[in-house]
């Protein structure tokens, strides 16, 4: 008895076969490099101007707060839960 020759042209995986493609279909050309790597380096610049934003921000609360204090007549525990309350509720959730 001779067995079966198996087609180089057909894969399966997990007992889905896939249809062999003949040699005349074409084939999708892969993304430009270039065009990868741009949305890279943007999604990264997007990512560090947002994180600077809030760094920024708890800064000038941090430099506001003595006039807030003294303005309103703060104690320093009431002063903590103000720069705690106004941090939690301006950054996002991670």
């Amino acid at each position: 008895m001779s067995t079966p020759q198996a087609d180089p042209n057909r894969h399966t995986t997990l007992g889905i076969s896939k249809p062999s493609q003949s040699p005349s279909t074409e084939t999708r050309a892969p993304a430009p490099q270039e065009h990868i790597d741009k949305r890279g380096w943007l999604a990264l610049i997007c990512i560090a101007l947002g994180v600077s934003i809030v760094i920024m921000d708890a800064t000038i609360v941090n430099v506001a707060l003595p006039v807030v204090i003294e303005d309103l007549g703060l104690s320093a525990a009431d002063a903590q839960w103000t720069n705690a309350a106004y941090s939690s509720s301006s950054q996002p959730c991670c």
